[in-house]
């Protein structure tokens, strides 16, 4: 079921990226995220995994992106520093405080994958955008988490709404998908804000 959704979802925004009329270039490896993305997505759904070879597949991208720029005469070094600086910096960043976090709080934070996730959006749209990714996926993270019920490794008579709003901030749900949304979202909006 998970997968027809995200399909769809995926179908949904490779349109929406033809549709902004950019560049043939830009278009091809925005509308090529988007299938790595939604690949992201079912995997960390069903299994709780971001693949290491969509992280390469999506950086791949991106520098076969900046290699057909130069060949045909369009690469900006600008662009390319930007985005090399905020795949570091936000994955960087991101890796330094859920270090800290799990050692101040002893309990599991959040998975590598997801950092890679976040240093993707980085090399993708900058820091700035990649800081506004982690926000936006945040509080889709949240809001989900506390609008939809639990697993349903509990019992199914209970209902979610009477547990305690601590309890059901504390479970676990596969985050990739709301990083793989956030991103793709700043990517199309990103352009109407400058």
């Amino acid at each position: 079921m998970e997968r027809r959704i995200v399909a769809a979802v995926a179908v949904v925004l490779a349109v929406a990226v033809v549709a902004m009329r950019w560049p043939a270039l830009v278009t091809i490896q925005y509308v090529l995220l988007v299938g790595v993305l939604a690949h992201c997505s079912v995997c960390d759904l069903r299994n709780r995994v971001i693949p290491n070879a969509d992280i390469a597949i999506a950086v791949s991208i991106r520098f076969a992106y900046f290699v057909a720029t130069a060949i045909t005469g369009s690469f900006s070094l600008d662009e390319f520093k930007a985005s090399i600086l905020g795949g570091f910096c936000i994955g960087a960043l991101l890796f330094v405080l859920v270090l800290l976090i799990e050692h101040v709080t002893g309990r599991p934070g959040m998975g590598g994958g997801d950092i890679k996730l976040y240093a993707i959006a980085g090399l993708y749209v900058g820091f700035d955008k990649a800081v506004l990714v982690v926000l936006v996926s945040c509080i889709l993270g949240f809001v989900t988490g506390f609008v939809l019920p639990a697993e349903s490794n509990k019992n199914p008579n209970v209902d979610e709404s009477a547990r305690p709003i601590a309890d059901r901030l504390r479970r676990k749900m596969p985050f990739g998908p709301f990083i793989a949304l956030s991103l793709l979202g700043i990517v199309l909006v990103g352009p109407l804000f400058g």
